[in-house]
């Protein structure tokens, strides 16, 4: 099946609210590549785990669609902030399943589809999830967080007025909330609804290496040393740079399992 048709619409979809909205065009210009970003990691690490190419389909509509209700939201809320929103990835399913968008797909197809949307931005995936939905909602969080990764940086290094779009308007400074900090040190997936500085996400975003699938993704964040990019803007003290090692060396084993 191909792919374009789900390009097409998801490119007119976007225009409308810039359309509407010319004055919020960066925000929605933003999320429109990411998107686009994420289809194109996700089908290369389905191409490069060797999925079947209904699974690389899948794998591609769901990165594709996984932020979809992004535009609503913002158009709404004026906030990517799912806490002071909406949860963007149910609003996503919503939208799929209203404008019947994978209606050429089985019923099984759109079913896994859907889910990897629903779940991409989930704390954890759910256990009892089959393994073909698993496996391709697996892949769409990994994209996912191998695009965002160096967007927020990006940001953050640049500390411009466009920054506060990306950390979710959190607190400037170097404070660093302890229970994020704990969590990332006992090997745990820090709490979104936890954060307070900007520092809180910069580990958010080092904890999020617990929560990668697959062995391509490890081996990504290495090599593009986003570990070393977060944590040189973090403190500079002992207690980060041992955190920082850690961090590594859990890694550096994900990769060649």
């Amino acid at each position: 099946m191909d792919i374009q048709p789900y390009l097409n619409y998801f490119q007119n979809y976007v225009q409308t609210f810039m359309d509407a909205a010319p004055a919020e065009d960066f925000n929605f210009e933003l999320k429109k590549e990411h998107s686009l970003r994420v289809m194109e990691q996700a089908r290369e690490l389905a191409s490069y785990h060797g999925f079947d190419s209904k699974s690389c389909l899948l794998t591609s509509l769901a990165g594709l669609f996984h932020d979809l209700g992004r535009f609503e939201q913002y158009r709404q809320y004026q906030t990517f902030n799912d806490n002071k929103s909406i949860n963007h990835a149910l609003l996503s399913t919503k939208i799929l399943h209203q404008e019947k968008v994978l209606k050429d797909l089985s019923a099984p197809d759109e079913r896994c589809v859907l889910l990897a949307v629903l779940y991409h931005n989930r704390k954890r995936l759910s256990r009892a999830l089959n393994p073909g939905v698993r496996a391709v909602a697996g892949a769409v969080r990994d994209a996912d967080k191998l695009d965002i990764y160096p967007v927020i940086l990006f940001h953050i290094s640049r500390d411009s007025k466009d920054s506060s779009i990306v950390t979710l308007e959190l607190e400037e400074g170097n404070g660093v909330s302890p229970e994020i900090l704990e969590q990332v040190r006992s090997g745990s997936l820090a709490d979104y609804n936890r954060m307070r500085y900007k520092n809180d996400f910069l580990l958010l975003m080092s904890s999020w290496i617990y929560d990668l699938n697959y062995a391509y993704s490890c081996r990504r964040v290495l090599e593009k040393g986003y570990l070393d990019s977060i944590f040189a803007m973090l403190p500079q003290n002992r207690r980060m740079h041992s955190l920082k090692n850690n961090l590594l060396a859990y890694l550096q084993k994900q990769a060649t399992e």
